[in-house]
């Protein structure tokens, strides 16, 4: 009966192995990087604007948000507000729109971080989302901004799993011992 142990302890590994996979893929806990297009909806607040080496923090006196509903943008860069449209055509992907904004002039550091804002939302081909925070990359995997939660509390839970259905381990098991 040697033999036959074996070959169930690598079913169980091969088993397990898989659950490990669905598990990683269906988001239950572990890292909490998702790229699920269903998440940028809301409200977020720019956090920090990505540079050639490192990002920068955005000014604390100077807030600049981006809303995301639906397909359509809006948000203020500082001093302008904005509006467009966007796609995630799949996940991780995210495009917007050539921004439309009001042309007033502002202080000089709210006026740089805005056209910083702006230019940012214009490079932007990849989205991921970090715990709760939103980061904008372009086409060369580079992080062009990265914001968090306007609304406090909007923290995405990153151990529990996403509602929806997903096929009970149980169900393997019974394949693969019938």
């Amino acid at each position: 009966g040697h033999v036959k142990l074996a070959r169930q302890v690598s079913q169980f590994a091969a088993l397990a192995a898989m659950l490990a996979v669905l598990t990683a893929l269906s988001g239950c806990g572990g890292s909490s990087v998702t790229t699920d297009s269903s998440e940028l909806d809301g409200s977020w607040t720019l956090e920090s604007l990505g540079g050639v080496s490192d990002l920068t923090p955005a000014d604390p006196a100077v807030t600049s948000t981006l809303v995301l509903e639906d397909g359509q943008v809006s948000g203020n860069g500082a001093v302008n507000t904005f509006r467009g449209s966007y796609e995630s055509p799949a996940d991780g992907e995210l495009t917007f729109s050539p921004l439309a904004s009001t042309r007033m002039a502002g202080p000089e550091a709210a006026m740089a971080q805005e056209t910083a804002f702006l230019k940012a939302l214009e490079e932007t081909k990849r989205f991921e989302l970090d715990g709760d925070r939103l980061v904008l990359g372009n086409a060369g995997n580079d992080t062009l901004a990265v914001l968090r939660p306007t609304i406090l509390g909007r923290l995405r839970p990153t151990t529990a799993c996403p509602l929806r259905p997903t096929t009970p381990p149980h169900d393997f098991v019974r394949l693969a011992y019938g």
